[in-house]
């Protein structure tokens, strides 16, 4: 499947860390990238977690960061 964005989850703090990032889950747009990640974000606070307890990206196919446009 062809696709435009992902959700990935840096492992290391190194510079390349969106390059050997784990990626999550493919989307064909930034807001179904979004739309799971908020989803994802849903689940961990259900579990008495804080959002930031696995740290989780939109990426473009180039595995450059994505802001959420309002």
């Amino acid at each position: 499947m062809e696709f435009s964005y992902a959700i990935a989850q840096p492992y290391t703090d190194k510079t390349d860390r969106l390059e050997t990032a784990l990626i999550v889950s493919t989307h064909r747009s930034a807001v179904d990238a979004f739309t799971v990640l908020d989803k994802m974000h849903e689940r961990l606070r259900g579990f008495g977690l804080p959002e930031d307890t696995i740290e989780l990206l939109v990426v473009d196919r180039n595995r450059r960061p994505v802001v959420r446009s309002n």
